[in-house]
């Protein structure tokens, strides 16, 4: 997946997912977090205005999850109850994240693409949001307390800080090697362990030499042929 800055091009589209995302919700026993006009196209046309709107394609631009990435103090997060924030340094917060369903993964890559950006993020979500709850404390979020939004209504507040202990640690490993990396370190690191890690990886790719898709495999007595499709010359099931 790709993710890119939205254009005002895209709008149809964005607001096809996010209706998509509201019909899940409403599926999922949360038919209140979104009414049937949020968020508006105005509101919409705002993120993209401001440069705080991005996509997520596929390799045909299609675009299958939209989100908004606000840095900077959010006014609803100054009031916070039954609870308190990690720190009160600069912070990124993750807003209206909707997803057309077709594509799994589209959290954790909406959640690495944010945290190039700042490592410290918030977000809020509603009580009966199960899916959301569950996503945010996966991937190391933690639960901070309880905040309102402008309608009044209260949402739980979750951020996550810049990996500080092994929990977190482990958090990152994973969520970069679910995305595809053959190996990763995490912040701080040793440049030493760094450097064996990346001539490892060298060692193993010079090393590496595929079969031909057409070689028999034999291990001692057992002979695979992947042309015939025999095993010791019994077709395989």
């Amino acid at each position: 997946m790709i993710i890119r800055t939205a254009q005002i091009t895209d709008l149809p589209e964005i607001m096809a997912v996010y209706a998509q995302a509201r019909k899940y919700m409403a599926e999922n026993g949360n038919a209140t977090q979104w009414d049937a006009a949020y968020p508006s196209e105005e509101l919409v046309k705002e993120d993209i205005r401001l440069g705080q709107c991005y996509v997520g394609t596929d390799d045909k631009e299609k675009i299958h999850f939209v989100f908004a990435l606000i840095i900077g103090e959010d006014p609803t997060y100054l009031r916070i109850e039954q609870g308190a924030w990690l720190n009160n340094s600069p912070y990124g917060t993750i807003h209206r994240l909707g997803s057309d369903g077709t594509r799994k993964g589209c959290f954790a890559e909406c959640l690495t693409f944010c945290l190039n950006r700042i490592p410290n993020l918030r977000a809020d979500t509603h009580r009966n949001n199960l899916t959301m709850q569950h996503l945010l404390e996966k991937y190391g979020f933690r639960r901070c307390g309880i905040i309102y939004v402008k309608d009044g209504s209260e949402r739980l507040a979750y951020q996550r800080e810049p990996g500080n202990n092994a929990k977190d640690n482990d958090t990152d490993k994973s969520l970069g090697l679910n995305l595809g990396a053959d190996d990763y370190v995490v912040k701080p690191f040793s440049l030493i362990e760094l450097a064996a890690r990346i001539k490892a990886n060298i060692r193993r790719a010079r090393t590496y030499q595929p079969l031909p898709c057409d070689m028999a495999v034999k291990i001692k007595d057992l002979e695979i042929d992947p042309v015939s499709h025999t095993v010791r010359g019994f077709p395989l099931i």
